[in-house]
């Protein structure tokens, strides 16, 4: 009787350590079954790539797959893709860490540190709840809110990270104090999100990640001014129409009037607050008229940054808002187009893709193209990596015929606000790891959203860019 207690005892321990242990087993399955993936482009070589060439294509796969489930930490992934590219990529070793020897190392870190004094500040927090108390008569109204101080706080908060965040943050305040529902936030809090991402491209500071891979993606010069003259008047169309979608798509979740306290939100500002403001309002004033003095908007970053740290705004210990992972994560990410150049895998690809899309001249090939970037941006998941990976192989593929800025503009448009799941965007990919919706809130909008950005490249931003000259 006593053995079988004992043997009991025994086995009881025995399964539930196999039980925890069973997840990191299925991890290091799925790892292993990944890494088989270069080993099996090699043995392909296909569209007549060389050895070399198809390790390092296949190690992009992998790694990318792993960005996109987490199987491996990201850290270690973007560490892993450096090393491949460094001794298979064929490329310099300048042009591999371009990222970290580039002004977007500047502009973006300055960035991290503007948001963070604006968001220590107060000031946001203080606005966004007085507007949405004052002007929010019904749940609809806050969908469009979501659009308009998504838009509004780019100049504050020159990256869509802390904007939504503390956007997010607010309305969970906010609806506290209604009647519960559950569906309904979840539908408001994705809505923050849907906005960011389109509203971001209305200005080259909307998010200084994604909007300046493609410029330095493209090896372009386009400044504020350019940039605006492009991107803004066809983006508040896109903004408006995704935000009316929206409301269409979940009109049933938002219907009725916002029910709660009458009391409205006073908007006042502390001290610190005010000087925060001052110093975003210079920082948005030099942004504004780059043309007249010649400033980069990197440089008018980091004298903002400057500017917080001399009103005592920002201190040393904000800096640690930096993530020297997201840091390494950008610097695999914007490797990826320079070594597929360098490596001659573009100019394969380039070839199939020849024989695949309708001639450059061809009234069908834009569409065609368009279609094609949506797709691949489906299988990678990545925006910075679809974009690494398009727009230096279309530039080649194009040229003579449409502008290099042209075609990193029709890039960024097709991909950076069309979306099937989260892991699409790395924007919504923060609301969705925060519990603030689901997958199918993603899936749903995201069908539809398809078909409205296909409409708005050929409808919106091309006729907009033959009337400004930049087709």
């Amino acid at each position: 009787m006593t053995t079988k207690q004992n043997s009991e005892s025994n086995t009881e321990p025995a399964a539930v350590r196999n039980s925890h242990s069973d997840p990191k087993r299925k991890n290091s399955v799925r790892v292993a079954l990944t890494l088989l993936l270069p080993v099996a482009m090699v043995l392909a070589r296909p569209l007549g790539m060389t050895a070399g060439q198809s390790f390092v294509l296949g190690s992009l796969f992998t790694v990318i797959a792993w960005w996109g489930t987490g199987w491996v930490k990201r850290n270690i992934a973007s560490a892993m893709l450096l090393l491949v590219f460094l001794l298979f990529g064929h490329t310099p070793v300048v042009q591999i860490f371009n990222f970290p020897l580039s002004g977007n190392i500047v502009m973006i870190v300055a960035a991290y540190l503007l948001s963070e004094g604006i968001v220590q500040s107060g000031a946001v927090d203080s606005l966004s709840d007085y507007l949405l108390s004052t002007y929010c008569k019904t749940y609809a109204h806050m969908v469009i809110a979501s659009f308009v101080l998504c838009t509004v706080l780019i100049f504050a908060i020159p990256q869509p990270f802390p904007r939504v965040v503390l956007l997010a943050a607010i309305y969970i305040n906010f609806l506290r104090e209604r009647p519960e529902n559950e569906e309904r936030k979840k539908v408001l809090l994705f809505s923050i999100f849907v906005a960011a991402t389109v509203t971001s491209l209305m200005f080259v500071n909307g998010d200084v990640i994604v909007n300046c891979a493609a410029v330095e993606f493209g090896d372009l010069e386009l400044s504020f001014a350019s940039w605006t003259r492009y991107m803004t008047v066809p983006t508040m169309i896109a903004s408006a129409l995704t935000a009316l979608l929206f409301i269409a798509v979940f009109r049933r979740e938002l219907q009725g009037p916002i029910e709660g306290p009458g009391a409205k939100a006073t908007f006042s500002v502390g001290p610190e607050g005010k000087r925060a403001l001052a110093v975003t309002a210079v920082v948005v004033l030099l942004w504004l008229t780059e043309p007249v003095h010649g400033i980069g908007a990197a440089s008018v970053a980091a004298i903002g940054v400057a500017g917080m740290f001399a009103v005592r705004v920002l201190k040393l210990k904000d800096f640690k808002v930096v993530s020297p992972g997201l840091m390494l994560f950008l610097t695999a990410q914007f490797a990826i187009g320079r070594v597929l150049v360098a490596s001659g895998i573009v100019g394969h690809i380039r070839i199939a893709l020849t024989h695949m899309l309708p001639a450059p001249e061809h009234a069908l090939f834009l569409p065609a193209l368009v279609l094609a970037l949506m797709a691949l941006h489906m299988v990678m998941g990545s925006v910075i990596t679809a974009l690494s990976f398009s727009i230096p192989m279309l530039i080649a593929m194009t040229e003579g015929l449409y502008s290099p800025e042209l075609i990193a503009l029709l890039v960024l448009v097709s991909v950076a606000w069309h979306f099937l799941l989260p892991f699409h965007h790395v924007t919504l990919v923060i609301g969705f790891g925060s519990g603030f919706y689901e997958n199918r809130h993603v899936l749903r909008f995201g069908a539809v959203l398809t078909l409205l950005v296909f409409a708005s490249v050929f409808l919106l931003y091309i006729p907009w860019w033959k009337l400004t000259g930049l087709m």
